[in-house]
């Protein structure tokens, strides 16, 4: 949620967070510890959220005093990137797009098929990784939905623009929202993945931005919105 605020207040837009969910970091079972204790003999590791990356760097710091040599850190999208913090390399990106999807068309051209792949990722995340050869998908965390206190419903109009980081927290605010908000469904909403586009009701005005950056925030806000 960080970087997505941070790219619409650096588009210039008066930019609030409003967190429609928990985050808890989980104790790392056996076979995870092993894993980072054993990250060296990886050949790749993968971010697959903000929170994912935040959450790995707190398990590699303690164990790991500089980031082993031969491995190589990636990203579902620079908001990802942006938001690790550690010691070791930039993560790299997708070649072209934001996402799961992209990355595994960028890593089918550069994975053997005997390298291992550690997936850093939440309870819900990180399956469609498992579609390459490798994979060990190890689960830092868990969300809880919550429904924010803050700002009364009262003071929304139809002018303000709701972000939503994906598919789920679309799902969770208009739980906490669509009946308290006047104009709910009038106001232009902005969403990061085309699967959330089907939760919109026919009528809703919508940007679809992938990539929270400010360059892609402005671009998709000087057009039109587009229609469900």
């Amino acid at each position: 949620m960080i970087a997505s605020v941070t790219a619409f207040q650096a588009a210039g837009f008066d930019a609030y967070g409003l967190p429609c969910e928990s985050i808890k970091p989980l104790a790392l079972d056996p076979p995870a510890a092993q894993w980072i204790a054993d990250l060296d003999q990886f050949t790749h590791v993968i971010l697959t959220s903000p929170t994912a990356a935040d959450c790995f760097d707190e398990v590699v710091t303690d164990r790991w005093v500089q980031w082993p040599m031969g491995v190589r850190l990636w990203a579902v999208g620079p908001g990802t990137a942006a938001a690790y913090r550690g010691d070791g390399p930039t993560p790299q990106c997708p070649d072209q797009g934001v996402g799961a999807q992209a990355l595994i068309s960028t890593l089918v051209t550069v994975c053997l098929p005997s390298e291992r792949i550690l997936v850093a990722t939440g309870v819900d995340g990180g399956h469609a990784f498992e579609v390459l050869p490798n994979v060990q998908r190890m689960v830092l965390f868990t969300r809880t939905p919550t429904c924010p206190e803050w700002p009364h419903p009262m003071t929304w109009g139809a002018d303000d623009v709701l972000v939503h980081g994906s598919e789920q927290l679309l799902i969770q605010c208009v739980r906490c929202f669509a009946q308290l908000i006047p104009r709910f469904w009038q106001m232009r909403h902005v969403v990061t993945n085309a699967r959330a586009v089907s939760h919109l009701p026919t009528g809703t005005r919508y940007y679809l931005i992938e990539a929270p950056t400010p360059e892609a925030v402005r671009r998709a806000l000087a057009e039109e919105a587009d229609d469900v």
